[in-house]
């Protein structure tokens, strides 16, 4: 609050400033006239140390300074609206007025960014038409650039810092200049040469960071599907009911635990979010409950070095081997549990490892430093619209590398919280459902034994003898 404060004090005094300036030392034109010509009014080049004295003492007599101040205040404008639009009050009046979407949830913001970085909701067929329909998106999307849009809140502090710069220049070519002090001019073939490096710097930063985005996607995807195995592997196929609905509680209770190890510890608490992990508080009864708090304490107290998604895999691969079950419907399951250890690894490698932290930093160097001077190689050729040209060019460039940075950590991003309960929700109802099969079940697995088991013999070499004497098929 304070700092977006200061910075519209900070606009608000340099805009009655240059209001207060005279006219004669710079552009004179009309409210709605053309740029004409500068005229130096000072042959001599003044002493920096009077450089303050020159500015406001000057006063000439002759001069239209109500028309350079509002060609001023046009130009300033644009950074002028993005200051009060970042305000509280301005933010709570939107609100208030239905231009900006009310959130009352703070999970669905990251922490620490300020409730500036939402975490992504899973779309249904309702939001893909709006997300997709012509041409509306354009003007709905343009429309809230202002009112409901976080880039803004984020890109505030250096879009303000820029546009100062832009002003600074501005001010600086129109008014000292003519003065005698030497003009701070740069050639625009740099930046022309150099705006393909950097525009294949930002794609680059982007590209790998919709990379990691996506990979993390798909591995909670395949969670998912490997979640709704396993709880019916161990319902269906434990001779044990009592044995199949303790494996089933403990399968959602991983998914919550490795949404716990991979978030910020402030926005979710494992306690809480493993009672969670039973489903929804009407059907946590029965059959339907989860974890009870003795396995909830031994999840929390679990032994030193051993993260809580890796303990609960190993309870899961315990629990496992006293359903029951046959040879062939172990290594099954043995084989999804074995899936869920990959991704768990796969999920940590991708939150420990940024990209090269070298290339992020230089990035950010050289696309800031890149937009700080570009306001000194275009003055000449945009005049007065130099502030709007430089708001528009770095709230896009900057954007682009600021969604790279919100898309490098995709766990926090990702609604994992959906998944997650999703899982757990379907794995309530499972355990709920009433399996009048399930005897048949373990004669299919008696039978899938014996079957096995005759492979076996069948695949022994005096075995093989006695089929190629009978005309066996080896197959």
């Amino acid at each position: 609050k304070a700092r977006c404060m200061q910075n519209f004090i900070v606009s608000a005094s340099a805009l009655l400033l240059l209001m207060a300036l005279d006219a004669g030392f710079g552009f004179v034109t009309s409210c709605l006239g053309s740029r004409v010509p500068r005229r130096a009014q000072v042959q001599t080049r003044a002493e920096p140390m009077e450089l303050a004295s020159s500015v406001i003492n000057a006063m000439p007599a002759s001069t239209d300074s109500t028309g350079i101040a509002i060609q001023f205040l046009i130009a300033l404008l644009p950074a002028i609206v993005v200051e009060i639009c970042v305000l509280e009050p301005v933010q709570k009046f939107f609100t208030d007025n239905g231009w900006r979407a009310e959130e009352t949830d703070p999970k669905r913001f990251i922490v620490a960014s300020d409730n500036t970085i939402k975490v992504q909701r899973p779309f249904t067929i309702n939001e893909w038409n709006e997300h997709r329909k012509n041409p509306d998106r354009y003007w709905d999307t343009l429309s809230k650039t202002l009112t409901d849009s976080t880039m803004l809140n984020r890109l505030q502090g250096p879009l303000f810092v820029l546009n100062m710069l832009a002003a600074f220049n501005l001010f600086y070519t129109t008014y000292l200049v003519p003065q005698g002090y030497p003009a701070l001019t740069l050639p625009i073939l740099p930046f022309t040469l150099s705006s393909f490096a950097l525009g294949l710097l930002i794609t680059f930063r982007v590209n790998t960071a919709s990379s990691r985005y996506v990979l993390a996607r798909n591995k909670w995807g395949a969670m998912l599907n490997i979640s709704r195995d396993l709880v019916h592997q161990g319902l269906l196929w434990a001779k044990d009911r009592e044995q199949g609905l303790s494996f089933a509680r403990w399968v959602p209770a991983y998914v919550t635990a490795l949404m716990c190890h991979l978030r910020d510890p402030l926005t979710h608490d494992l306690r809480a979010e493993l009672k969670e992990a039973a489903g929804p508080l009407d059907g946590a009864v029965g059959d339907g409950s989860g974890l009870t708090d003795e396995e909830i304490d031994e999840i929390i107290n679990r032994p030193v070095g051993l993260n809580a998604p890796h303990y609960v895999l190993l309870r899961v691969r315990e629990k496992s081997m006293k359903l029951g079950v046959g040879i062939a419907q172990r290594i099954q399951m043995e084989t999804n549990v074995d899936k869920l250890f990959d991704d768990l690894g796969g999920c940590e490698n991708i939150f420990a490892t940024p990209i090269p932290l070298g290339y992020t930093k230089h990035t950010s160097r050289f696309l800031l430093l890149w937009l700080a001077l570009l306001p000194f190689a275009l003055e000449q050729q945009l005049g007065f619209g130099l502030v709007l040209a430089q708001q528009l060019l770095a709230f896009g460039l900057l954007g682009i590398e600021d969604i790279g940075i919100q898309l490098e950590e995709p766990f926090a991003v990702l609604p994992l919280k959906k998944i997650v309960m999703k899982i757990c929700l379907e794995a309530q109802l499972v355990r709920k459902r009433t399996i009048p099969e399930q005897a048949e079940g373990n004669i299919a697995s008696a039978e899938w034994e014996q079957l096995v088991m005759m492979n076996k013999i069948l695949k022994t070499p005096a075995a093989s003898k006695e089929k190629e004497k009978a005309g066996w098929f080896s197959s």
